[in-house]
């Protein structure tokens, strides 16, 4: 029985060393990620252990104590691999998750797409809604930024409201009105922005207005502010104390502005003190930014000290006292329509025609202030905005009613269809109120003396008034035929003549005597009489353009000062050049403007300034060096600006450019 015993000893020694080379092994083998590495490791591990427990078994030893001995000789084997099974299984119940909730996710997000606006949460919230603190200014003389304790009173107050939804998709009307939900009714509001501690006014492009977009990116990180313009109650110690600066005398964003402009004589030469005849005045508001693309975002509630000092002399307006009455585009405004309800009309430039007749045929919109939406030929919205946009649709508008609707050359007159009723033509005569009373624009090729009749009757219309309207109404050879009667210096035989009177229906017999008379009547037939069913339908429509031409000599300085000819519009260029080549550029645009026909001429200045009048007093030149494909004139109609190339070789380049563009049938507008 002893050798047995010693051989045993011996086996058992060998297997457990055996079994401690293995056990490392296969440790190192666990901490591999492979499933089924670690599968071959468990099943190796099970027939070492089955082996082990045979050769024990056969050798008398007992199964249970040799799993005892390798559960204490190796405490971490077993852990292991039990680990490893529960991590297989929790990344395998985790993987099955995962695919469910992201099949719930994203059945959540079309439930709120589809449903969007309807005020519940599904799921993911949309990218388009941003959640800020909405901060009520109750007093309409407050300027300064709440401080700490002053936003504790307003909370007591209810007057911020935290994580309020702003929608990026928020026309103005509709951001408005979400507003308007958090305050007492009937009260008034205008949006601030917190500016160095200051609440400033936004300051927008011409017919440009806030929206849902435009709120956001000009409020940054920090909180949107809007000013009640009247208090929301009576005035108490809290209102005080919300006027009380947050800033110091010495600190005061005036003092700041004053500072830089006098330690910067590289961007104005002139200390404000110095200056007698000019004088300096420091807006509070924003710069203006055409396009949404500049207006800067900022990470925190008040802007860079480094970019106000880029904006600070753009904020400045130098006035010359010795010229007060320089045009500028602010003084081209008529009426101030902030009052107004905003009315956002969306015309096709396919289908101007019907889509301005159909919005026009409804009376009220002359109570309204206009922001036009243009739908290009590919049905989609162009992103232009802003007053020029609105001045074309006008512009557009009547550039196709000449040719479907009037008669004429020069000047031009309604005339007559079967398919034109009274309503219709009473919504040609909103159009032209509308296009003068919100944007200056008046059709120049309306016949003048036609307009007089209308506004103060035909007894206000003298025989030369009707000849020399009558001779813009007819060709360039009819017309001389009219100089050639009225100079007694025709025949009355003439066969071009009498040719000429026979197209116009003359009855009478032509004498010396009377050719001057029938004349007159054939010119008093065709601009007042034909027409006058037109003037009946307009008569109390345009009536409301009396309180800007009272008398026939108002009308005839508003013809004299809109109709274009070459000479007027080389006089609007402004421009500075500093280089040759920009002196170059600016006499090579002079020699194409002198050269441009009528119709050229009316197209280039629609290109311009989205009319074809004369709308403003100059046109700002602005060079740029762009080459190859990048060259190209680029017109912002808002600001009356056009940014011409530099980089023209010579004329012809330039007029080959420019001519492409005015054969064009049209342009989409696509700055804001």
């Amino acid at each position: 029985m002893q050798p047995k015993a010693k051989m045993a000893g011996r086996n058992f020694e060998d297997i457990s060393s055996a079994c401690e080379v293995a056990a490392q092994a296969l440790q190192a083998i666990g901490n591999l990620r492979n499933p089924d590495i670690r599968n071959l490791a468990e099943s190796t591990a099970s027939n070492s252990s089955a082996s082990n427990s045979n050769m024990s078994t056969t050798s008398g030893g007992n199964i249970s104590a040799f799993a005892a001995e390798l559960g204490q000789r190796f405490p971490t084997f077993n852990a292991c691999i039990n680990n490893t099974r529960g991590r297989e299984s929790r990344n395998s119940s985790s993987r099955s998750s995962v695919k469910k909730n992201s099949k719930k996710r994203k059945s959540n997000n079309n439930t709120q797409d589809a449903s969007s606006g309807s005020g519940t949460k599904i799921g993911r919230p949309s990218k388009s809604v941003i959640h800020k603190d909405l901060v009520i200014i109750p007093n309409p003389d407050t300027k300064q930024v709440p401080s700490h304790s002053n936003k504790v009173k307003l909370e007591e107050r209810e007057l911020i409201i935290h994580e309020f939804p702003f929608n990026k998709g928020w026309s103005p009307l509709e951001l408005r009105e979400n507003i308007e939900k958090q305050l007492p009714k009937n009260v008034s509001f205008e949006f601030m922005k917190a500016c160095y501690g200051t609440l400033v006014v936004p300051k927008l492009a011409e017919g440009v207005r806030m929206n849902g977009e435009r709120i956001l990116k000009f409020s940054g990180q920090g909180s949107v502010y809007i000013r009640c313009l009247e208090p929301l109650e009576e005035e108490d110690d809290e209102d005080q104390d919300l006027l009380q600066p947050v800033f110091s005398d010495d600190d005061t964003l005036e003092s700041q502005m004053t500072a830089y402009i006098s330690s910067s004589p590289d961007e104005v030469t002139q200390p404000a003190s110095t200056s007698q005849n000019v004088t300096y005045s420091i807006s509070e508001e924003l710069p203006v930014f055409n396009n949404e693309e500049e207006i800067p975002v900022f990470e925190d509630e008040e802007i860079p000290a480094t970019y106000l000092e880029e904006q600070f002399i753009a904020g400045i307006d130098v006035v010359d006292s010795n010229n007060s009455s320089m045009p500028t585009c602010s003084s081209n405004t008529t009426t101030n329509h902030q009052d107004m309800p905003i009315r956002i009309i969306k015309v096709h430039r396919s289908l101007i025609r019907e889509d301005m007749l159909q919005i026009f045929s409804d009376p009220s919109i002359l109570n309204a202030s206009l922001h036009a939406v243009i739908i290009n030929q590919l049905g989609h919205q162009e992103v232009g905005e802003g007053t020029g946009v609105l001045r074309e649709v006008f512009s557009l508008f009547w550039k196709e009613s000449y040719e479907s609707y009037m008669l004429g050359e020069s000047e031009r007159v309604p005339y007559i269809r079967h398919d034109f009723n009274r309503a219709k033509w009473e919504a040609v005569g909103r159009i032209l109120v509308k296009g003068y009373s919100e944007c200056l624009y008046f059709p120049y090729r309306l016949s003048k003396v036609f307009l007089i009749a209308c506004l103060f009757g035909e007894s206000n219309v003298t025989s030369q008034m009707l000849l020399d309207s009558f001779k813009h109404y007819l060709s360039h050879s009819e017309a001389s035929i009219v100089d050639a009667c009225l100079n007694n210096s025709i025949q009355c035989e003439d066969d071009e003549l009498l040719e000429f009177l026979s197209a116009f229906d003359c009855k009478r017999r032509i004498t010396e005597n009377s050719l001057i008379d029938i004349v007159t009547e054939v010119a008093h037939k065709e601009i007042i009489q034909k027409p006058q069913y037109v003037a009946d339908c307009w008569g109390l429509i345009v009536s409301d353009l009396k309180k800007h031409f009272p008398d026939v000599c108002s009308v005839n300085r508003l013809y004299e000062s809109i109709v274009p000819t070459n000479a007027k519009v080389i006089s609007m260029l402004q421009a500075s050049p500093v280089t040759p080549a920009e002196g170059e550029t600016l006499a090579h645009m002079k020699r194409f403007i002198r050269g441009l026909d009528e119709g050229k001429l009316a197209t280039f200045l629609r290109f311009t300034t989205a009319s074809d009048m004369l709308l403003t007093d100059t046109l700002k030149i602005v060079f740029t060096s762009y080459e190859g494909l990048q060259r190209r004139p680029v017109a912002h109609t808002c600001g009356f600006t056009l940014e011409v190339p530099s980089t023209y070789s010579n004329f012809c380049e330039l007029r080959e450019e420019f001519m492409g563009i005015l054969s064009a049938d049209g342009w989409e507008m696509n700055i804001v």
